[in-house]
This record gives C-alpha cells, sequence and structure tokens, in this order.
C-alpha cells in the first residue's frame, strides 16, 4: 500500500508541474539492480518526430512499515529522439537509488506512437496520442 501512496504522489507532482491538461498514469514496477529497454514505434507517424524525456527521481526513502515514502530532490533525465516513420530500441540504466522513473512521450502534431518498457520478463506498453503521455514506473 506505501507503494502505492509513493505513486499517487508522484502522478499529484507531475499534474501540478506539467502543462495544462497533462496526466500521468502508473504503468509498473521495474527492479533497480536490471536494465530496462524502450521501445518507441513512429513508424505510423511520416511529418515529424517524436521525443521520449525519462526522468529519474533519486533520493529520499522507500516506505517502510512506520513511514511513508520520501521523494527525492535530485532529478536525472534523458531525452531520445525518434525520427519521423521509424521505431528505436534504447538500453536504459537505473540510477542508483532511483525512487521512480516518469516517461513523457511527445509525439508530433495528432501523431500517434507506441511505447513498449521492457524488463526481463515484464513488458508495459501504451499508445500515446496527440498531446502525449506520462508513465510513471515504481523502483524496487
Amino acid at each position: 500500500m506505501k507503494v502505492f501512496g509513493a505513486s499517487a504522489l508522484l502522478i499529484a507532482l507531475l499534474s501540478v508541474t506539467e502543462p495544462v491538461g497533462a496526466h500521468s498514469d502508473w504503468f509498473g514496477t521495474l527492479a533497480a539492480d536490471q536494465p530496462y529497454t524502450i521501445n518507441v514505434d513512429n513508424a505510423a507517424n511520416s511529418q515529424g518526430k517524436t521525443v521520449v524525456t525519462i526522468y529519474y527521481h533519486i533520493g529520499g526513502r522507500p516506505a517502510t512499515a512506520e513511514q511513508e515514502p520520501q521523494l527525492g530532490t535530485k532529478t536525472k533525465f534523458d531525452v531520445l529522439t525518434v525520427a519521423a516513420g521509424a521505431r528505436e530500441l534504447f538500453l536504459q540504466l537505473i540510477p542508483r537509488d532511483t525512487r521512480a522513473i516518469i516517461i513523457h512521450v511527445a509525439p508530433p502534431a495528432n501523431g500517434t506512437v507506441i511505447v513498449d518498457v521492457r524488463q526481463g520478463s515484464s513488458l508495459f506498453s501504451d499508445t500515446c496520442v496527440g498531446g502525449g503521455c506520462s508513465k510513471v514506473l515504481d523502483i524496487q
């Protein structure tokens, strides 16, 4: 239940800090000690790049039976671009002490992009349309 609280807090923070109309959805949970891949399918868009920004929330403390989780004050981010009509696969390493990852996908205007996040046998997939989408991943 404490992990869900951290996700809800991250989603609330993003709702305040992202542009009007943007929101974030919980996407899943990744293991801290393993790399993951992001597959971005921009093949349906012939008129523009897709930009993927990955935010790593680092530090703080995880939830325990006695204490609520505390979000860190340090944020690292990566920016990835995918050309019009292309598919790209990116291997990502999770920085040490990361508590959550937020992936923001910005397709071209009126575009549709499929995003898959895979770690081991876990697969999280979604389709982002138009104004983009944000996904929150907990780290354990």
